[in-house]
């Protein structure tokens, strides 16, 4: 046990942020030589997307009119906005200075989304110290060691090529990922107000946080929840097993089906944030604001970069529908398995009514997953915040663009992580000397093949239907939807792990059964 609580390396993070600013400088390079073709850029198009909403902004100008493609919150229009501020008010006779303020501007986005990622490492850790101390922390479990606190954030974070890539192109995942965390770490700390803001900022930012309501909603009557299914030895002596459990079942629909004052607190709050913020954007922007950043997300279709397999599925029913009324004919009715079916048959399929009524029943299906697993995971792993939080978003996100909604809550999730004793594995020196567990990395190591290789092969598949897709087209849609199957067994096989791996410790009594011979 160390006196304080641990920390991040400040070599670990001096190294981090050399290295983003390492690519910052090599964005500018790249952006302007547009190596090797002429065309490749290291910028991502959504930064020039942020970037005419914050000029337009300075301009006192709608933003949502002036790039119709900005479909954002106004806040991080005006993240970029003071330095396009500075270059609109700076005199003409200083033109070094008008340089200098020019390359502000343009990376200024940048800056600050680098500042963003760099403050998410410190909150994991801050994470993973408090929740440590208040859930994980048992007469078998100590605190977590400081070099593996290190390995955790740096290899999944800090020096991870995907996030120190993506704020560095202009994302601004990491805005948003910078309030999760702080969500997060609030609700541990019960600062349930501030939470309360918090969560409304992340929603307003992007619709998904919401999913985190139901683990929120427990942890806020963690307590209760611990007494109810906390059993006093006196309650359970002479009673059978299927009473008990009916019992403690009872008591704990009681408590969760009765908010109490933390919840009604939680919610004033989030009403609060989330409807001043909306409310300010509309009275600044009008419907436009509430088109794009709210209503735009519940139609939006994207089956172009979409791992999930239903993306093959709406693909085909948005093909179908966006022509004119469908007919067999035109589909080719003597192909393999639709000659086996009756004309009738086919006909009624194809009517274009009868086509939306199974798309808008198939999008809805395709949310059921997610409607049964959100709360069922947040149930599961109600002892586990960090691990319940981070399997709601990896279960909730099949697309490559978001995987760093999960990527930002995985150090503290496998912090909650305990590697099964029963499995061995060979010590290797190399390991020992980096400061790794063997039995850890024996562990993971083949869960991390299995993703990328999944991703991998997904990949594979997707250039090759880019590069010969006119030829055979038809099968290598085929192939890339299973591929899509392929990669969700993998996930599914990889938080099936992690979730048992992080399952909370048994803490109510059970009483034990003895086989006693009668009194004589």
């Amino acid at each position: 046990m160390t006196d304080g609580p641990p920390s991040i390396s400040p070599r670990l993070l001096r190294g981090a942020i050399l290295l983003r600013l390492a690519l910052l400088v090599f964005s500018v390079w790249q952006d302007q030589t547009r190596w090797p073709d002429g065309q490749l850029r290291f910028t991502d198009v959504d930064y020039d997307v942020f970037s005419d909403a914050a000029r337009a902004m300075v301009r006192g100008e709608d933003i949502y009119e002036a790039r119709p493609t900005y479909r954002y919150s106004p806040l991080i229009a005006g993240l970029l906005a003071p330095g396009y501020f500075l270059l609109t008010h700076c005199p003409e006779q200083y033109p070094l200075l008008r340089a200098a303020l020019t390359y502000l501007a343009v990376s200024m986005g940048k800056l600050l989304f680098i500042t963003a990622d760099i403050l998410c490492a410190l909150v994991q850790c801050r994470i993973i110290s408090v929740e440590g101390r208040k859930y994980l922390l048992t007469s078998s479990r100590s605190e977590l060691p400081q070099h593996t606190l290190n390995w955790l954030i740096g290899f999944c974070w800090l020096f991870n090529p995907v996030t120190a890539s993506v704020s560095v192109r202009g994302n601004a995942e990491s805005v948003l990922g910078l309030a999760v965390l702080c969500c997060l770490l609030c609700v541990l700390q019960e600062r349930i107000f501030l939470s309360g803001i918090l969560f409304g900022l992340c929603i307003h930012l992007k619709l998904y946080p919401v999913i985190y309501a139901p683990i929120i909603y427990l942890m806020l009557c963690q307590h209760r929840l611990l007494i109810a299914i906390s059993t006093p030895r006196r309650a359970v002596e002479g009673k059978s097993p299927a009473n008990i459990a009916h019992h403690r079942w009872k008591r704990l629909l009681r408590v969760i089906l009765v908010p109490c004052v933390a919840h009604w607190l939680f919610a004033l709050a989030t009403l609060i944030s989330l409807g001043g913020l909306t409310a300010a954007g509309y009275y600044f922007y009008g419907w436009p604001f509430l088109n794009q950043a709210y209503f735009y997300h519940f139609t939006r279709v994207d089956f172009w970069h979409n791992f999930a397999p239903h993306f093959y599925p709406i693909y085909l029913f948005e093909g179908i529908l966006s022509g004119a009324m469908a007919t067999p004919t035109v589909y080719e009715s003597s192909l393999f398995p639709l000659r086996l079916l009756p004309p009738a048959l086919l006909a009624w399929f194809y009517d274009a009514p009868t086509l939306q009524r199974l798309y808008t029943l198939f999008k809805l299906f395709t949310f059921l997953p997610a409607l049964i697993l959100v709360p069922a995971l947040a149930f599961k792993l109600r002892r586990r915040p960090s691990m319940a939080w981070f399997a709601i978003t990896f279960a909730f996100v099949c697309t490559s663009q978001y995987f760093l909604w999960w990527l930002v809550l995985l150090p503290s999730a496998l912090a909650c992580v305990s590697v099964p004793r029963t499995e061995k594995a060979p010590t290797y020196t190399f390991l020992r000397v980096l400061g790794l567990n063997t039995g850890v990395v024996f562990w993971a190591l083949p869960l991390l093949l299995l993703w990328f290789g999944g991703q991998a092969g997904w990949l594979l598949i997707a250039y090759f239907h880019e590069v010969h897709g006119g030829f055979w087209g038809r099968f290598l849609w085929l192939a890339l939807w299973l591929a899509s199957v392929l990669f969700l067994l993998i996930n599914v096989y990889i938080l099936h792990r992690l979730v048992g791996a992080a399952s909370p410790e048994p803490s109510v009594y059970v009483p034990k059964v003895i086989n006693q011979p009668p009194t004589q």
